[in-house]
């Protein structure tokens, strides 16, 4: 898994490039692990390294909205990220950055699947504690 971004600006390259040192890095996958240990789903781990694994990438695009409240979203398998909204810090934004990719890979319903989250809330907790994971890696 790897997030691709091929613009000019530099905040955004600079948190893309820091999503992909994080999701190989033996300090998240080491978190990840915990956190997977802590909802007793310990023996999907590994299923879900391979998810990660995957030679697989997600495109990162800019757009400009003013008067749009998001900072980052997933659109049609494309993360949106929204440059005029870009005022948070780099923790939260690298944290709503991981938090889309692991959207994006559960597009055709894999993490749910392997993790057995059925309902919504139960995938949008998830979604947003694995995104708070990457906050203490900076």
């Amino acid at each position: 898994m790897k997030l691709y971004y091929s613009g000019n600006h530099t905040k955004i390259r600079r948190l893309v490039h820091r999503a992909n040192q994080l999701i190989v890095s033996p300090f998240y996958l080491s978190e990840l692990k915990k956190y997977l240990v802590a909802k007793g789903k310990e023996d999907k781990f590994d299923l879900f390294k391979g998810l990660l694994d995957k030679d697989q990438e997600i495109l990162v695009k800019t757009y400009l909205r003013i008067f749009s409240g998001t900072c980052i979203e997933l659109k049609h398998h494309v993360i949106a990220v929204n440059t005029f909204r870009l005022n948070k810090s780099h923790r939260d934004l690298l944290a709503l950055l991981t938090e889309n990719m692991y959207r994006e890979m559960d597009a055709q319903l894999e993490i749910s699947n392997l993790l057995n989250l059925n309902s919504k809330p139960e995938k949008e907790t998830f979604f947003k504690e694995i995104g708070a994971i990457s906050k203490s890696y900076i």
